[in-house]
């Protein structure tokens, strides 16, 4: 596998203000985004965080679900807006909580219901105490299973090139970069401790 992109674009904002300042180092042979991901239409934009697992292994994108309401540990319904990378909450899907630091939490736990609101948010349907307390604002991720408790992207570098999913597309491969100069506000939400442990990597505002 070679650092080329499946259906890639170059990412541009502003003009022509690109996401990379500077690429300086790159991992071993890239990897393959895992299927859950493989969506037609969806695009991942360079510098979306991501976990890879090997040289030209599972490539997983890191993402967030936001809660939209404070939770207390007694709670049966949890709203939350859909992930950061367009991902819709779905009963398949363990959730849980981000940790502040690390990639394990306490609690992990599938929804048995979801329901969309009138706003857009969802409505998760828990058991009492699947998440514990959290604070609107906080953010849900997703988990490896309700045992595990891990979550499925521990984020080890950042995307080189946006990822199209074309229609009739069934794999896409991408570039990871682990040594760089990348415009923060013009990225995916990444959490401080991701970034505190891409330490060659520079966040830089404009």
């Amino acid at each position: 596998m070679s650092f080329n992109v499946n259906a890639k674009k170059t990412q541009t904002f502003g003009g022509n203000t690109p996401v990379w300042l500077e690429v300086r180092g790159v991992k071993p042979a890239g990897g393959s985004l895992i299927d859950a991901y493989i969506e037609e239409g969806r695009i991942y934009p360079a510098g979306t965080p991501v976990y890879l697992d090997g040289m030209g292994g599972n490539l997983v994108p890191f993402e967030v679900f936001e809660l939209q309401g404070d939770v207390s540990s007694g709670q049966v319904t949890v709203k939350v807006a859909a992930g950061s990378l367009g991902t819709i909450p779905n009963t398949d899907t363990v959730f849980m909580l981000m940790p502040a630091t690390g990639w394990v939490g306490a609690k992990a736990a599938a929804p048995s219901a979801v329901q969309i609101d009138a706003s857009g948010f969802y409505d998760l349907t828990i058991t009492a105490n699947d998440f514990g307390d959290a604070s609107e604002g906080d953010f849900l991720v997703i988990a490896d299973s309700s045992s595990g408790k891990t979550m499925i992207s521990k984020v080890n570098g950042l995307l080189w090139n946006d990822i199209e999913i074309e229609v009739g597309a069934t794999a896409a491969t991408g570039a990871v970069v682990d040594d760089g100069r990348v415009l923060a506000s013009r990225i995916p939400y990444i959490s401080d401790y991701a970034k505190s442990v891409l330490s060659n990597i520079q966040f830089e505002e404009e």
